[in-house]
């Protein structure tokens, strides 16, 4: 309790926006020695936190002949990826899975399943696939080891990885009972976020400011007047990009692209921000954090849309630094706070 009052001195010093965000404090993750991972609702009362807990290395874990753990030996042994849960939208949350000797690294939501990537170290080591069922709160492994993944997604019936060995850059599917690989085909170098739309699998391709059909294989031009940086579904039809505009004003720029017929347009130029940080959707929500250096944070507001983009609006947040991960569900966004806190935006709210 005596941290959540400091973090609400903390909040009043800095000036709260106290319309539609707020903070409450959390219960049953550990603030310390937590690195945080992913965070999923499928209502605004159920959720779960997808993180990372490290433990101090005992003495018995020592190498022999060592009195000191080795890096790599600490990067192993003293991690564990945690599964937990929550009911009451994210106020207590209870541990439900532990997976000793791992961290999570990424994730695809298909439906009821979570497909996750675990890692035997934090910024390297062989990776595996893991498949969450919110329906029962089961997880399964995939016995396959991969050196590297760099990007999961998943149709009705497989999941799919792209990695890079020895130059060669393939996917591979894998069924969603892990007993089925398809065969490997060669693709184009991608990373990070797979957005579906129709039976086709799409990524940006942020240096060469391209849209990826990986299911196709080809890529998109995108003629847009500066940098690309994130992207999110709007419609059956149409993806939104956005980037940083080429001039020298602080501009945040959204682009509609209609995946069917190749039409770009621009729907929304944002003056006064330089950086962007998770542009997601659901449904008629659309929201993303925009924001500035200031001293040594990045401080954003919330840039949202109710209507599928066609009208925005910014928000003032109540932690305005810490906004990462988050999630949206059913008009509100929730992320975690730090401090033991999260923070719940309520969309719908005034």
């Amino acid at each position: 309790m005596t941290k959540y009052i400091l973090l609400t001195i903390i909040f009043s010093i800095l000036g709260c926006n106290k319309g539609k965000s707020e903070i409450f404090e959390r219960y049953g993750i550990p603030e310390i020695l937590t690195i945080r991972g992913i965070i999923y609702f499928n209502s605004t009362n159920h959720g779960y936190y997808f993180a990372t807990v490290m433990h101090d290395t005992e003495e018995n874990d020592l190498l022999p002949n060592s009195s000191k753990p080795s890096d790599k030996q600490i990067g192993k042994n003293s991690l564990e990826a945690v599964v937990y849960k929550t009911l009451d939208g994210g106020k207590n949350w209870e541990k439900i899975i532990s997976l000793k000797n791992y961290c999570f690294t990424d994730h695809y939501v298909k439906d009821s399943l979570i497909f996750l990537v675990i890692s035997e170290e934090i910024n390297s080591g062989r990776k595996k696939i893991v498949k969450f069922d919110i329906n029962n709160d089961s997880l399964s492994q995939c016995n396959l080891l991969f050196e590297d993944i760099y990007s999961l997604w998943a149709d009705e019936n497989h999941v799919s990885i792209y990695n890079s060995t020895k130059e060669i850059d393939k996917i591979y599917s894998i069924s969603h009972d892990f007993q089925e690989v398809k065969s490997n085909r060669t693709v184009k170098e991608f990373y990070g976020k797979v957005i579906q739309i129709g039976k086709s699998f799409y990524s940006l391709l942020k240096n060469e400011k391209e849209l990826y059909n990986i299911t196709n294989n080809k890529t998109k031009k995108l003629s847009v007047n500066g940098e690309v940086e994130d992207f999110t579904k709007q419609d059956d039809d149409n993806l939104l990009i956005i980037g940083n505009s080429d001039s020298k004003d602080k501009e945040v720029q959204i682009y509609r692209y209609n995946v069917f017929n190749d039409e770009l347009n621009m729907v929304k130029a944002v003056k006064g921000y330089s950086i962007i940080e998770n542009f997601q959707s659901q449904d008629n929500y659309i929201t993303c954090f925009v924001g500035n250096i200031s001293g040594l944070f990045v401080k954003f507001d919330l840039l949202y849309s109710k209507d599928k983009g066609n009208t925005w609006n910014i928000l003032k947040l109540s932690e305005p630094y810490m906004v990462s991960p988050s999630c949206l569900v059913d008009g509100v966004l929730l992320t975690d706070a730090g401090f033991d806190s999260m923070q719940k935006i309520n969309l719908n709210s005034k």
